[in-house]
């Protein structure tokens, strides 16, 4: 079973705003001119207009550092809109990927928050009204944070087929059964679709003796544009 890198979790985190940058050369320039430890990450279709847009992610705080901010800057046409989260804990690097998760035009842009011994949590933002906000994770998740998991006890993640209707994304977790040794594990499977009210839960299906061999696939994120972990 695939295991991520061990760290404490860190929790407490702190939510900033979003702020647009006025640029008359930022089109030529991109959305990392003049700023330190910025790199373009992507190029996504942020805003919805057919053509990809630069995505830059700038990180201040050292790598693993309790307190550091991860600041994500978008190029739109001769602007560039930013929005800054805070870090804690998080070792590697912080881009996730760009994915069309909750069916709304333009693509939502994921990045770390924070780790713990065998979990991670990620950031989504979207353009809405022309700034950078939260698509907060469905149902009742830890500050909204996209929660993914792989360890001995317990596994979590999320799935988006090709197949899957706009906006329908399910989140698959499981226990392992006792006795712990050599056990089957308990799965839930809740599918969710956002509606103009936000995250709706529209089917929950259980797997009481569900194979180690078959969690084992539903950790970290299954949907396009994301990498699994």
């Amino acid at each position: 079973m695939p295991r991520i890198p061990s760290r404490l979790l860190a929790l407490g985190l702190l939510v900033t705003g979003a702020a647009v940058l006025p640029a008359s050369s930022a089109q030529a320039a991109g959305p990392c001119s003049g700023v330190a430890r910025c790199h373009v990450v992507a190029h996504a279709d942020v805003d919805g207009d057919g053509t990809p847009d630069a995505v830059g992610l700038a990180r201040s705080g050292k790598d693993g550092a309790a307190h550091g901010t991860a600041t994500l800057r978008v190029q739109l046409g001769s602007r560039v809109v930013r929005a800054t989260k805070p870090t804690e804990y998080w070792y590697g690097p912080l881009w996730q990927g760009a994915a069309d998760v909750d069916g709304r035009r333009g693509a939502e842009l994921f990045f770390g928050r924070t780790q713990g011994a065998h979990a991670e949590l990620f950031q989504s933002l979207t353009l809405r009204a022309g700034r950078l906000v939260t698509l907060r994770a469905p149902g009742r998740g830890y500050q909204g944070l996209w929660y993914v998991d792989s360890s001995v006890m317990y596994v979590g993640g999320w799935l988006r087929t090709t197949s899957d209707a706009p906006g329908v994304v399910r989140f698959r977790t499981a226990y392992r059964n006792d006795p712990p040794n050599d056990s089957d594990f308990e799965g839930v499977v809740k599918t969710f679709r956002w509606t103009r009210d936000g995250w709706v839960r529209t089917a929950i299906r259980r797997f009481p003796h569900a194979s180690e061999d078959r969690v084992s696939r539903w950790t970290g994120f299954h949907v396009k544009g994301l990498q699994r972990f």
